[in-house]
């Protein structure tokens, strides 16, 4: 396939769109920087045929961090970690088509485990789910205490 370096494509209205690698049919291919219209960074990292697939890194309109890892054809595939809004650690682990999908671990805003199993379309299908009292943890297994450390 014949790519061409550097190029530059703009939306319909003007604003850059797109700073990389092509195609030979000008579609975004290899490495590149996608941008919303208003001029903040999308995304960066691999694409395919236009599409975002490979490993790259999605921001928010604020151009913070929201997912890091792979993707196939524009959605999480393979490893990824996801943040919050603010930047802080969401969800580490495995993705399938955009869903958390095999072994991951899903923490509070604190940066605590929140969830820690075998994940399927989103949700944990195996594994402990911890809450937080007086910095002391209740531990769940599959919906059953196992830990309750601060009771006598």
């Amino acid at each position: 396939m014949n790519e061409q370096k550097g190029e530059i494509l703009y939306y319909k209205t003007g604003e850059l769109k797109y700073e990389g690698t092509l195609d030979s049919h000008r579609q975004m291919h290899g490495y590149g920087v996608l941008y919303k219209k208003t001029g903040t960074k999308r995304y960066v990292g691999q694409f395919k045929h236009g599409k975002i697939t490979g490993e790259g890194t999605l921001y928010n309109d604020h151009e913070t961090k929201i997912y890091h890892g792979g993707f196939d054809d524009s959605a999480y595939h393979g490893f990824g970690k996801s943040y919050y809004d603010n930047g802080i650690l969401e969800y580490e682990g495995y993705f399938d088509d955009g869903f958390r999908l095999g072994e991951g671990t899903l923490y509070y805003t604190t940066g605590k485990v929140y969830k820690q199993g075998v994940w399927k379309n989103d949700c944990l299908i195996n594994g402990l789910t911890f809450f937080y009292y007086q910095e002391k943890s209740i531990i769940f297994k599959d919906d059953v205490l196992v830990s309750m450390p601060f009771v006598t």
